[in-house]
């Protein structure tokens, strides 16, 4: 905590549950101060040298080129940095940008999952926003948590955390062999809720429902009920989530190659993520 620590920063965390669990929205403000050294190559120089024609005043842009021979050219007191050409083999310190890999920590730092990967996504306003379901490793909570975020610098590391410390990597816990984080809150109350016998779901919720799945295929299921209206279950809604090979029984589960005919929410449910997470 008393200790200089470069390419890091620190501020308030409030949640956001419209993020996926391994994404850290980033103010704006911090993504413009903190800068990844990208290096020229012939694929990439157009898109950098735009970066360096807008300078460390504008976002995105750049702060600094280091040239070959280890010059140092900073772009904030630069009279004239459009006038800068680029050329293979020089590096560029652009500024922090979506899907950028950084390493996400809460002090005390207790266990691995103390500290993991993330990437960025770039918000405005001036905390950094986490969705709920991450925040039971790192222990923390919205009354006034502060975290701290670090942004590698080199290839090796980023391949490194994504490797090896990014949030789907980390849902088992090495301690107990069981899952170290899930849906909570009004996420697991609504869960809940969709997956009872008696719930119905009509055609526009269906449809906003359909639009938040990253991987849908864009075919809508057949409606459970046809008529006087089309409807929905909540468990037609989890058989497009489920992978299409998953097969699992319990006691109130049931799920046969990705279809899921008995399925209600209870704490031991937590069994579908540990079995997702070792076979898919």
């Amino acid at each position: 905590m008393g200790k200089r620590v470069d390419f890091s920063a620190r501020t308030v965390i409030t949640p956001d549950p419209n993020l996926p669990i391994d994404t850290v929205g980033v103010p704006r403000t911090i993504a413009q101060n903190m800068t990844f050294p990208e290096i020229v190559t012939p694929f990439n120089i157009d898109k950098l040298q735009e970066l360096v024609n807008r300078g460390d005043s504008q976002y995105p842009g750049a702060k600094y080129i280091i040239r070959e021979n280890g010059a140092r050219v900073d772009l904030r007191y630069h009279p004239r940095a459009a006038d800068l050409h680029l050329q293979p083999g020089y590096r560029v310190e652009r500024h922090m940008k979506d899907g950028d890999i950084i390493v996400f920590n809460r002090q005390p730092t207790l266990h691995k999952m103390s500290m993991m990967g993330h990437k960025v996504k770039i918000l405005p306003w001036s905390t950094f926003r986490l969705n709920l379901s991450v925040t039971t490793p790192y222990n923390a909570d919205f009354d006034g948590d502060e975290m701290n975020l670090h942004l590698p610098q080199s290839l090796e590391t980023k391949a490194e955390v994504s490797e090896i410390a990014m949030v789907p990597r980390q849902l088992i816990t090495p301690q107990a062999n069981k899952p170290v984080m899930g849906i909570v809150q009004d996420t697991l109350t609504a869960v809940r809720m969709m997956t009872k016998r008696d719930v119905f779901i009509e055609l526009p919720r269906m449809m906003d429902l359909l639009m938040q799945m990253p991987n849908w295929d864009g075919k809508v299921p057949q409606p459970a009920i046809l008529k006087p209206k089309p409807l929905w279950t909540g468990k037609q809604v989890f058989t497009l989530i489920i992978p299409g090979m998953f097969g699992y029984f319990f006691p109130s589960i049931l799920i046969c190659l990705g279809y899921v005919p008995i399925l209600q929410i209870f704490r031991s449910s937590l069994i579908i993520i540990i079995v997702t997470f070792k076979h898919f």
